[in-house]
């Protein structure tokens, strides 16, 4: 059985004044290179190339603080973007964002997912899920709890696809595109549900949040609507990201003090292998994986960027 380590491959500090990196996600350039999306405290948007630093920016400026991202790989791609008070969605050729456009929502979002059908589903800090169909602007919303909402991701739920989003009380809703529910919601802590990912063909993952202290994933099976595993942490988890290499599924994960993760999920084994982040300054916010599943980038809120490789050792 091969072991699985994360190597620290090139560390890079981006600094601009009173300015913090916040979010990552990643974009395709061409199958040869891959880059990620970052946007900053201060409303820009740029990226960065891992063979090809520093960060190209801005892509674009907003008048107000960018909250989430979202990419659709579809035939037709495209990228979501949430503000404080918007969401907007465009396309990124040539390292510029073209066709934006942009439509207000009645709160803070704090989460988006752009679906290949040309939709946006947007989770909010009111309790409420918003959609909206970018070709016509059309803009749904339904309420499904009276708690803040914090993640949201597209699942496999049974025979459909479906999205889920996490609340600050540890449970997670699941409803349709119709944004109506389809399950009880699921209680997966007394912790918020911090982030949820997807590890492959209808199984997720959900990371709670407990502070400083150790937290819980949860793995769904979707098809059964079923928890197959649960791991307690040895940190609190406020990213994740998952990666296929060599046939292993592997899910990194980011803590509040740097702690990078990394687990075997193929093999439904707890086996944390523990990496110290080189963010010497400030606190990290996300962790983001490559599509050629060899590297992971991880950002923090003085502008520190780290290009992670994953190499294994049988």
């Amino acid at each position: 059985m091969s072991s699985f380590e994360l190597v620290p491959a090139r560390i890079w500090i981006h600094t601009t004044e009173n300015s913090s990196v916040q979010f990552i996600a990643p974009v395709i350039q061409s199958p040869k290179s891959d880059s990620f999306m970052l946007c900053t405290s201060d409303a820009n948007l740029g990226w960065v190339s891992r063979d090809d630093p520093p960060i190209k920016m801005p892509c674009i400026q907003f008048d107000e603080e960018i909250q989430a991202l979202s990419f659709c790989y579809g035939k037709n791609p495209f990228m979501a973007i949430a503000t404080e008070q918007h969401v907007g969605w465009g396309k990124f050729e040539s390292g510029a964002i073209k066709d934006f456009e942009a439509q207000q929502v009645s709160s803070t979002p704090s989460g988006c997912v752009a679906r290949a059908s040309g939709e946006i589903v947007i989770c909010l800090a009111s309790g409420e899920i918003c959609s909206i169909k970018k070709n016509r602007g059309d803009l749904t919303t339904s309420r499904v709890t009276d708690e803040p909402l914090l993640c949201i991701e597209e699942i496999q739920w049974g025979n459909c696809k479906a999205i889920a989003v996490g609340d600050l009380l540890g449970y997670v809703h699941i409803v349709d595109y119709k944004l109506q529910p389809i399950a009880e919601p699921l209680r997966i802590s007394t912790d918020p549900v911090q982030c949820i990912c997807s590890l492959q063909e209808g199984i997720f993952c959900f990371a709670t949040s407990g502070g400083e202290g150790e937290a819980e994933l949860a793995i769904y099976n979707g098809a059964i609507k079923q928890a197959i595993a649960r791991h307690r942490t040895p940190f609190s988890v406020i990213s994740m990201d998952s990666l296929l290499y060599k046939s292993n599924r592997i899910l990194l994960t980011l803590g509040f003090m740097g702690e990078v993760g990394l687990v075997d999920i193929s093999n439904r084994k707890r086996n944390w292998m523990l990496q110290d982040s080189p963010h010497e300054h400030g606190v990290p916010h996300a962790v983001s994986c490559s599509h050629d599943g060899r590297h992971a980038i991880t950002v923090g809120s003085e502008g520190n960027l780290v290009f992670w490789t994953i190499r294994s050792e049988v």
